[in-house]
C-alpha cells in the first residue's frame, strides 16, 4: 500500500505546485479572456429607386455602445453571444452602400449617421423569434458643416427554426427600406440647423432614446482543435469472488484505487460537435511479503506459500465522439464524450514467489463528462469524470491461453484534472 501512496503524494504535490504557480501568474497579470462573437457578413445586393440622385459618401457610428450589434442564442442552454458585422459597423455599411449605390460625381453625396442598430432573439418551445431594428439620420455637407435632411427608423420581426441564419437577410432589407424611404421622401427638411462634425458625432448617452445593450461577460471561444492532458485517481468496481480468503480480499481491495494519466486530441467539425482520439493509462500495485494458503478450512494441509505481488497496467485507446456547450455568462465549457476503445491488460505478477505474466486484450466503452475553464486565450483548466465498461473472457498466463470460468468486469471510474490547449 505504501508503494501506491508514494506516487499519489507526488502527483498531488505536482498538482498543488501547478495551481499555486497559475494563481500567482493570474494575480500578477491581467487575465485576457477570448470572446466568441457571431459574425455577420453582408452579401452583395441591388436596389431599384425612382430617385437615385445621391450616393452614400460616409457612414458614422454614433451608438452609445459600438462593441456589438445585439445578441444571438446558441448551444444546448440557449446561451447569449454578442454579434457583430465582419468589420467595424461603419466600414461594413460603407462597403455595402458602395455596392448598392455606386459613387458618381454628378450625384449628391450624403452622410448616414447610425443612432441605433440591434438584432435580438427570443426562443419559444418550437421556434426562434428574431428582430432587427435600425435607426439612421441623413446629412448633407457644405463648407465643413452638416445639415440633417431626413431620419428614419425601421423594425422587423421574423420567425424560423434557426432564426440566427435570417439576421443577415433582414439587416439588408431594413437598410434598403431606409434608403428607399429617404429616396422617396417629399418632406426632407433642408432648412434644419447646420452643425459641425464634432456636433454630428456627439452621443448624448443621457437623453438619447436608446435601450442599453446587454453587458456580455467575455467567454471562451469555439476553437477547432483541442489537446487535453490530465491525471488523477480512479476506483475499480469489479466483483471480488466470495470464496476468496479474507486476507486476499483485503489485498484486492487495496488495488481498487489507482492513479492514471490521459491525453485526448479533438477536432471540432462545428461549434458543438467533434471527433477525437483518446489514450489513457492506469496503474495499480500491491504486494504481500509472505502468505500461506491451505487445502482445508482447518489450516492443516498447506497448499502453497510465498510472496505475492501484482503490478497491473491497463492501457486504452480509440476514437471518440465529442460534444461541448459554452455555459451562459461564463468562461466554462461543458463537455461530453463517448468512445469505443481497445483495452490492453498486463499484470506482472508474483504468485507464491513464482513470476507470472498475465495479459489480455479486449474492447470497451468509455463515457466522459467534464468542464473546461479558460484562464487564457488558448489555455483552459479541465476536470472530468469518466467510466469504463469492459469484460475479460480469457487471458494468457505466461503465454498460455486460459479461459476464465466467469467473465471479469473492468468497470471503473476516474476523476481527472489537467490542462487543455486550444487552437
Amino acid at each position: 500500500m505504501k508503494k501506491i501512496i508514494q506516487p499519489m503524494r507526488k502527483l498531488v504535490l505536482i498538482i498543488l505546485i501547478s495551481i499555486t504557480y497559475l494563481s500567482i501568474n493570474i494575480s500578477c497579470a491581467q487575465t485576457i479572456y477570448p470572446v466568441y462573437y457571431h459574425v455577420i457578413t453582408l452579401q452583395k445586393d441591388s436596389i431599384k429607386l425612382n430617385n437615385s440622385d445621391f450616393y452614400i459618401k460616409a457612414v458614422v457610428d454614433c451608438r452609445p455602445d459600438t462593441t456589438n450589434i445585439g445578441y444571438i442564442k446558441d448551444g444546448l442552454f440557449d446561451s447569449k453571444y454578442p454579434a457583430k458585422l465582419d468589420t467595424n459597423l461603419y466600414l461594413s455599411l460603407k462597403k455595402y452602400f458602395d455596392e448598392l449605390l455606386p459613387v458618381k460625381k454628378e450625384k449628391t453625396p450624403v452622410l448616414i449617421k447610425i443612432t441605433y442598430f440591434n438584432i435580438s432573439e427570443m426562443a419559444d418551445a418550437n421556434r426562434d423569434n428574431g428582430k432587427t431594428e435600425i435607426k439612421m439620420e441623413f446629412y448633407t455637407e457644405s463648407n465643413n458643416y452638416y445639415t440633417k435632411i431626413y431620419e428614419t427608423a425601421q423594425s422587423v420581426n421574423y420567425t424560423y427554426s434557426d432564426v440566427t441564419k435570417l439576421h443577415e437577410k433582414y439587416i439588408r432589407e431594413m437598410l434598403k427600406k431606409s434608403i428607399k424611404e429617404f429616396a422617396n421622401a417629399k418632406n426632407k427638411y433642408y432648412n434644419s440647423e447646420k452643425i459641425s462634425y464634432k456636433q454630428l458625432i456627439y452621443v448624448d448617452t443621457i437623453n438619447i432614446a436608446y435601450t442599453s445593450p446587454i453587458l456580455f461577460i467575455k467567454k471562451a471561444y469555439y476553437s477547432k482543435i483541442n489537446f487535453n492532458a490530465s491525471g488523477g485517481f480512479g476506483y475499480y468496481f469489479g466483483e471480488i469472488p466470495q470464496e476468496m480468503p479474507k486476507e486476499l480480499k483485503n489485498y484486492i481491495k487495496g488495488m481498487r484505487f489507482a492513479y492514471n494519466y490521459a491525453t485526448e486530441f479533438i477536432f471540432f467539425l462545428s461549434n458543438d460537435y467533434g471527433i477525437g482520439f483518446n489514450y489513457a493509462n492506469y496503474s495499480s500495485k500491491n504486494s504481500i511479503d509472505y502468505f500461506r494458503i491451505y487445502k482445508d478450512d482447518e489450516h492443516k494441509y498447506l497448499k502453497d506459500e510465498g510472496s505475492i505481488l501484482n503490478d497491473i497496467n491497463i492501457k486504452r485507446y480509440g476514437p471518440s465522439l465529442n460534444y461541448r456547450s459554452l455555459l451562459s455568462n461564463s468562461n466554462t465549457f461543458f463537455k461530453a464524450a463517448l468512445s469505443f476503445e481497445r483495452i490492453h491488460y498486463i499484470d506482472d505478477a508474483i504468485l507464491f514467489s513464482k513470476p507470472n505474466k498475465i495479459e489480455t486484450t479486449t474492447s470497451g466503452l468509455v463515457g466522459q463528462v467534464g468542464l473546461d475553464y479558460y484562464i487564457f486565450k488558448n489555455v483552459a483548466l479541465n476536470c472530468s469524470l469518466s467510466a469504463l465498461w469492459g469484460k475479460i473472457k480469457e487471458m494468457e498466463v505466461n503465454g498460455v491461453p486460459t479461459e476464465l470460468s466467469k467473465k471479469t468486469s473492468l468497470l471503473r471510474s476516474d476523476l481527472n484534472v489537467g490542462i487543455t490547449l486550444c487552437y
